[in-house]
């Protein structure tokens, strides 16, 4: 796991990241990391990537930066220690594998041995410090570790820390993408975030989402609380199930949260007349018995009303 970094502070990808951003979590992780953790270091990407600097150019102000002069001297004195004093360097890596194999065990997981040496090998050699330990540490546990049901990889894709994400952001109606799913697992695994924090970061992304909600999710709602009588409304008057009704969708549920009151102009939460009429402008109203019975009453009304012309 070659991952190298000075930082002091967990962070959690966000929105107004770079558009090769995404690629690079997922491709190369530590390149993210790196771009999220070392200010020196996004500075010089953000400007290669704008300017479109040669690789020359990009690798040399790169080596001109603390963060590398750091590392680079953190490296040659590991290489140092491998050839001046092996038996206590390898003593060293050991006692850090038994740490970091104790650490994840207390959380519930487990980590392979091959794992669990490369992640001591790169504590002893770049000297991580607690946070950036438990940054990599959990890095590592998304990918590879196991619960003790032993499924592979299940701490961040299948796992109950991913799953409470989610329904976290089911809760304050947001739609999260794998790699901010399993950041926020990850920070949960390690215990670097508690899911109070999470949910807090959420409801605040609410609030800027839908500003007709504030009042109620600064009273401590969530955004289903919120909208759960307008979504049963939904489900009545349309006969679906309540759970397709995505408020994240702007284009036809979020319009709820998005109303435009006729007389004052003000972006608001529509009442009750106002949501059940704009249900009945959507084409599985079309289909209901109530359309049904609307429609044939009307074309009954029209059909005796030209009867009475003939007549």
């Amino acid at each position: 796991m070659a991952t190298d970094t000075t930082t002091k502070e967990e962070k959690v990808p966000v929105k107004g990241t770079p558009a090769w951003f995404q690629y690079a979590k997922e491709q190369y992780g530590w390149v993210a990391d790196l771009y999220q953790s070392v200010g020196e270091l996004q500075t010089i990407i953000d400007q290669a990537v704008k300017q479109k600097w040669t690789k020359d150019r990009f690798l040399n102000a790169v080596q001109s930066t603390q963060w590398a002069q750091t590392k680079d001297a953190k490296e040659r004195a590991f290489i140092e220690k491998q050839n001046s004093d092996p038996t206590t360097l390898a003593n060293d890596i050991n006692a850090k594998q038994f740490e970091i194999e104790t650490y994840i065990g207390k959380q519930g997981y487990s980590l392979d041995t091959t794992a669990l040496k490369n992640l001591a090998t790169q504590a002893i050699k770049y000297g991580w410090d607690t946070n950036e330990t438990a940054r990599y540490v959990g890095a590592e546990v998304a990918k590879t570790g196991k619960t003790p049901g032993g499924v592979a990889g299940e701490a961040a894709t299948k796992g109950l820390d991913a799953a409470s994400v989610r329904q976290y952001a089911i809760d304050y109606g947001l739609k999260l993408d794998d790699a901010t799913v399993n950041a926020y697992a990850q920070n949960l695994i390690m215990k670097t975030m508690t899911p109070e924090q999470v949910k807090e970061m959420m409801r605040r992304d609410a609030e800027n989402l839908y500003p007709a909600l504030k009042g109620q999710l600064d009273a401590g709602r969530t955004v289903a609380q919120a909208t759960a009588t307008y979504r049963a409304i939904a489900a009545s008057v349309l006969n679906i199930d309540p759970y397709t009704v995505d408020f994240t969708d702007a284009n036809k549920w979020g319009r709820l949260l998005s109303y435009q009151d006729p007389n004052t102009n003000e972006t608001r939460l529509m009442n009750g007349t106002e949501w059940g009429k704009f249900l009945r402008t959507l084409p599985e109203w079309q289909v209901t018995d109530e359309a049904k019975t609307l429609y044939r009453d009307v074309a009954s009304t029209i059909t005796r009303g030209f009867g009475v012309v003939r007549g």
